[in-house]
């Protein structure tokens, strides 16, 4: 697999499968990694600010603190991917800056501070289940949750 400049086509590499790959801190801004196997790679902290990664295997990839604005990740499989921390492209991958917690919604999918849930589940739980998870989380919650429902109504993505 020959990974391209997106904009120049200049090569940047050449590999047989990223698949599995260490590529944490990476900077991979405009790279073409379109259907790329990227299963299992590392990619913490990579700047892919306008990668192309339409169609790309991102299943179980660890993307925290990854930065991900203006990348197309169009069709990409992201089942799996840890995606705490990761600033999205407001598509696929929404990112919002709550001051206590930071909030990543990645289809019915999301994650608050550590915890990993889907929408469905974040919605239901009760006043204890949140009181649970951290301190002052059910004070921040009680707020926070009618905003993020109403961002995730506004985009259609509510999943029970």
């Amino acid at each position: 697999m020959k990974i391209l400049n997106r904009f120049t086509g200049m090569l940047i590499m050449t590999v047989d499968t990223l698949s599995g790959a260490d590529l944490s801190g990476a900077d991979l801004r405009r790279a073409d990694l379109s259907g790329a196997d990227l299963s299992g790679a590392d990619l913490s902290g990579a700047y892919l600010s306008g990668a192309d990664l339409r169609h790309a295997d991102l299943s179980g990839v660890n993307l925290r603190h990854a930065y991900l604005r203006h990348a197309d990740l169009r069709h990409a499989d992201l089942s799996g991917a840890d995606l705490r921390w990761t600033t999205g492209n407001n598509r696929e991958i929404l990112t919002i800056q709550s001051g206590t917690y930071l909030i990543v919604i990645c289809g019915d999918e999301m994650f608050i501070g550590c915890e990993s849930h889907t929408i469905g589940e974040w919605m239901s739980f009760s006043d204890s289940n949140i009181h649970r998870m951290d301190d002052g989380a059910l004070t921040w919650w009680k707020t926070w949750k009618p905003i993020i429902k109403s961002i995730i109504d506004t985009r259609g993505e509510v999943k029970s």
